[in-house]
């Protein structure tokens, strides 16, 4: 990160960055050094989980729990809370960048490991979550993208 230029927080535009990753993977580790060096050179960042709201760790406890649910309302638990997380997150609206634990492809794997899960309704709460709930500035969704890049372990 030598090449990273000074840029003022108030200047950014807001930038989610979500570290995909197995359970153990080094995700943590690597979101909380990355948020560190990019305060280190004075740009704006956060680095949060998806379960980090107060209902998310309630629905993360309830999804690790012994209780005896459904697959398919393992799945709705899953969508709930990464859907609370974009409703309440101010940072995703914020100048900055926001290094999220965990989004898209872990709760996908998470998801394909229930058995017996809803494949469709697996695929209807994705839809939901990346084209409806998608954190953007208020003002623009241009310039926006989305790239996926695998790291070797």
């Amino acid at each position: 990160m030598s090449d990273l230029k000074h840029q003022p927080s108030s200047g950014c535009r807001p930038f989610w960055l979500v570290l995909e990753g197995l359970n153990a993977a080094g995700k943590t580790t690597q979101g909380r050094r990355l948020k560190k060096r990019l305060e280190d050179h004075g740009i704006s960042a956060t680095y949060e989980h998806v379960f980090s709201t107060p209902l998310g760790s309630i629905l993360r406890n309830l999804f690790l729990s012994n209780i005896s649910m459904s697959p398919d309302l393992e799945v709705l638990i899953l969508a709930a809370t990464r859907l609370h997380y974009l409703e309440t997150n101010p940072s995703l609206g914020a100048n900055g960048i926001v290094i999220t634990d965990r989004f898209f492809m872990s709760i996908a794997a998470i998801q394909g490991q229930i058995p017996g899960a809803s494949s469709s309704l697996i695929e209807c709460c994705d839809t939901l979550l990346t084209n409806v709930r998608q954190p953007e500035p208020a003002t623009s969704r241009a310039g926006c993208r989305s790239a996926w890049r695998t790291v070797p372990a």
